[in-house]
């Protein structure tokens, strides 16, 4: 019914030995579940970094994306809140700018989640402050709008621009 494979499991778990003996047996690492994770978006959204980096080391892809929403393992981790992931992502690799199907990048996924620890290491790797999603928000909208304070003011320390409006004419400061 969800199209996932042992490895996948043992990623959502955060279970290295098993993951070890898995990839030991065969098990390929870029397949995908039914909504299009691979085992590297799933340590990557739970946060799993042994399995990260287990799964990096036999040759997982870090910026392949999630079928459908263009989700790479990076996005995954902000959305989580998950520094030690989204470090791993980025030392080997990972993009900072990477845009999903709507446009957003891991820094819109942070600030919408209100994750201060990896909206900071994804600024300090070169993400822009003011980049737009499709619709236009910027990741001080998202934070705005979540009332996520510490990110807010990371972003505004970062530069951010309180008068860009999105495409529905709202400025963040509105929220």
């Amino acid at each position: 019914q969800f199209k996932a494979t042992p490895l996948h499991c043992s990623a959502s778990g955060g279970h290295v030995g098993v993951a070890e003996l898995l990839l030991k047996a065969g098990a390929r690492l870029d397949i995908t579940d039914d909504v299009g994770d691979t085992p590297l978006h799933r340590a990557a959204s739970r946060g799993h970094v042994g399995v990260a980096e287990l799964l990096m080391k036999a040759g997982a892809r870090v910026d392949s994306r999630i079928s459908g929403k263009g989700s790479t393992p990076l996005h995954a981790a902000a959305s989580g809140g998950h520094v030690g992931v989204a470090e791993l992502l980025l030392e080997a690799g990972a993009r900072v700018g990477s845009w999903d199907r709507f446009g957003a990048t891991p820094l819109h996924k942070a600030a919408s989640g209100g994750h201060v620890g990896v909206a900071e290491l994804l600024l300090e790797a070169g993400a822009r402050v003011d980049s737009t999603d499709q619709v236009g928000a910027t990741p001080l909208h998202k934070a705005a709008s979540g009332g996520h304070v510490g990110v807010a003011e990371l972003l505004l320390k970062a530069g951010a621009r309180v008068d860009i409006m999105n495409k529905v004419r709202v400025v963040a400061y509105y929220w």
